[in-house]
């Protein structure tokens, strides 16, 4: 009876002991989170193509703003971000990325081309946001109150516009990351076309009997 006592103590001990350690863990370090509206100062340029359906690359220009949003990292109403103003191919990951000596930086792992047309483009990017030493909007802010901000999987889509000669581009901004839009492939509607053909010509059958 003793043992079974002085056993179920040592269970609460611990249990109780691992909760502190837990709570203590989460206070320590805190998953950025929010969503940030983007547009970059300038627009952008077609480099090797007519328009958005066929081109070799993209050359923002200016820096990348942040606009409306709230995100843990921004301690200030309107942040900016630099990217490279150098051409970036839709194949090349590393010059999607975004970099602020204030707010930290934005490293891409995946590029989705989501949506391609003549007068529009739709690319979706993954990757992790490392926040710097700036106060934030959480409570105790990313680098004060004891609490630290961690990287975090995020997403940022780009939608560029094309009217006339003019390119506009904005984007959103998301900690935690969003999945891609669902865009059915070529295969995939095919065989969607064959199933309804099938089901037409099965509904008409029967109407003959």
């Amino acid at each position: 009876m003793k043992n079974s006592i002085k056993m179920a103590a040592i269970a609460v001990s611990l249990a109780l002991g691992a909760s502190v350690f837990v709570g203590n863990a989460n206070a320590a370090g805190i998953d950025i989170s929010g969503s940030a509206g983007m547009s970059v100062l300038g627009g952008v340029t077609i480099n090797g193509g007519a328009d958005l359906s066929s081109f070799t690359s993209l050359t923002f220009l200016g820096s990348t703003l942040i606009g409306s949003g709230t995100v843990d990292y921004l301690n200030v109403p309107t942040a900016v971000f630099t990217m490279p103003n150098t051409p970036m191919s839709l194949s090349s990951l590393s010059s999607w990325n975004m970099s602020s000596a204030s707010l930290g930086s934005y490293v891409v792992s995946q590029l989705i081309v989501e949506i391609q047309q003549a007068d529009f483009l739709n690319v979706y990017t993954r990757g992790i946001t490392t926040p710097s030493g700036s106060t934030g909007s959480q409570a105790g802010g990313c680098a004060t109150g004891g609490n630290t901000c961690n990287a975090t999987d995020t997403s940022l889509r780009w939608s560029f516009t094309k009217s006339g000669a003019t390119t506009s581009v904005s984007g959103t901004l998301n900690s935690p990351s969003v999945p891609p839009s669902k865009v059915p492939e070529p295969d995939s509607i095919a065989l969607f076309g064959v199933g309804l053909a099938a089901l037409v010509a099965g509904s008409r059958r029967k109407s003959v009997k």
